[in-house]
């Protein structure tokens, strides 16, 4: 949600030392540490985890040449985010090592073959590939611009070490470059970017309290859970003039699941800018229209009917998008729009037949598609918000219907598409200036419809109730 505070005054607020140097690139070192990250991460599958996969010698080198790409059978979490968070170390290791975005998406393409042929006995796989290097470097970056807002070189003392710590934790390749390099203790009188870039305001927004999930027919007979939630917005998206380099603004959401039977990580959203131009189309009104990347994750388990109701994931995908703002109404309201429409590269969608009875060994599709989402924001200064957004994502699987084919040779499990749908109001009431009571409403309907087995429909509900504190 957008802040009433003028975009410019915000930023100068928020970072008032901000000067801005060319990094020093070090492409070999960059590169360097991809494969050290690669042989750290097989080394713990290897002798700790003791992992089959991680078996690996020439034969299963040799191996994985001859035989080329596949589909694979990873678990959904795996595939569709262990993945890309995996590419975002890699893609880090060049960001962090002076490397600008788009010259950083080469060591991400680069370590995740590195992975799929040399680190597996498995033979390598073509969707871990395109979520490892796309998926990778949206996270990648998001991880690298967030830990830049910690980095502060005038700090010292506690306030320093934790700070440091904190950059680690969000983007471990650049915490490690930062120790080895003695940036992590170096002290400067004031904060020096030496990103290439002025950091950007970041408005913040953390709930916890009560989730409740159900099937639509068995509205009473649901999973309840402690749940945690987040809102992150970095950059200011409507700076007059200005001129949009990649993620120079990005939103994203998460939801977070503590105890029922859902899983921990139960969303992830996010829209990042790639390119894109500020205008004032009528005087007061603000838009922003450009390019942006997509990174949608949905994931459930069964619920009553002992059946999973949905699981979703739009890993590698991007389109155009606006967001427009009105005028501020008496300086007491304020009404945004945000549109998206997307192609899908690759993403992923539930398959109602059980894992036991499926010869591929996983129980969802692969596909390409498309998507959009229209989100419509109103906030009052002194009662609260109103948000409702709709999300549309249409999938048609990779398929051939063989079922004969073997398990590294078949590529989807059944033919057909998916469409998945979410409608999303919330409301928020102020408690004080930095608190809120939130409640929040989701329907989620899916279809299913296969070639050769029956179509399938699930309708689910979510309710919450959260408190929310606006950092």
């Amino acid at each position: 949600m957008l802040t009433f505070e003028d975009d410019s005054v915000a930023v100068e607020a928020n970072f008032p030392f901000c000067d801005t140097v060319r990094p020093v690139k070090h492409p070999w070192r960059a590169a360097g540490e991809v494969i050290a990250t690669n042989i750290v991460i097989g080394c713990y599958n290897r002798f700790i985890t003791q992992s089959d996969f991680a078996k690996i010698n020439g034969s299963t080198i040799k191996s994985n040449f001859e035989t080329g790409f596949v589909w694979d059978t990873d678990p959904f979490g795996v595939n569709l985010f262990g993945h890309p968070y995996q590419g975002g170390l890699y893609f880090n290791a060049a960001r962090s090592n002076g490397m600008s975005f788009w010259e950083s998406y080469p060591y991400a393409m680069g370590g995740s073959l590195m992975w799929e042929y040399f680190m597996e006995n498995e033979p390598p796989s073509i969707n871990d590939f395109i979520v490892t290097s796309i998926g990778g470097a949206m996270l990648g970056e998001m991880t690298f611009r967030l830990s830049s807002l910690l980095i502060d070189e005038s700090a010292r003392g506690v306030e320093r070490v934790f700070r440091e710590i904190g950059v680690a934790a969000i983007s471990p390749l650049r915490g490690f470059n930062r120790l080895v390099t003695g940036d992590s203790y170096k002290y400067m009188s004031r904060y020096i970017d030496a990103c290439g870039y002025e950091r950007r305001p970041l408005v913040l927004d953390v709930s916890m309290g009560y989730r409740y999930l159900a099937d639509a027919q068995y509205i009473m007979k649901g999973n309840s859970m402690l749940a945690m939630g987040a809102r992150l917005t970095y950059g200011a998206p409507f700076l007059l003039d200005d001129i949009y380099e990649p993620f120079d603004y990005f939103d994203l959401k998460a939801t977070l699941s503590v105890g029922g039977n859902q899983p921990f990580l139960s969303s992830f959203n996010a829209a990042a800018i790639l390119a894109g131009k500020h205008s004032e189309p009528v005087p007061g009104h603000r838009m922003l229209i450009g390019a942006f990347q997509h990174f949608n994750y949905y994931d459930s388990e069964e619920i009553h009917t002992g059946e999973i109701p949905y699981r979703i994931g739009e890993i590698a995908s991007g389109g155009a998008g606006i967001l427009y703002k009105l005028p501020q109404m008496n300086n007491k309201a304020e009404v945004s729009l945000a549109m998206y429409g997307n192609a899908v590269i690759l993403g992923g969608c539930l398959y109602d037949t059980p894992v036991s009875d499926s010869i591929v060994g996983r129980d969802y599709n692969l596909g390409s598609g498309f998507s959009g989402k229209v989100e419509v924001s109103a906030t009052l200064r002194r009662i609260g918000g109103f948000t409702l957004s709709a999300y549309h994502l249409s999938l048609y699987s990779w398929a051939t219907s063989n079922n004969q084919q073997s398990i590294y040779g078949a590529q989807s499990l059944a033919a057909g598409y998916s469409t998945f749908n979410i409608i999303n109001p919330r409301f928020d009431f102020n408690i004080t200036k930095a608190i809120r009571l939130s409640f929040e409403g989701v329907f989620y309907y899916r279809l299913a419809a296969y070639e050769n087995e029956p179509d399938v429909s699930t309708k689910t509900v979510e309710i919450r109730s959260m408190l929310t504190y606006k950092f």
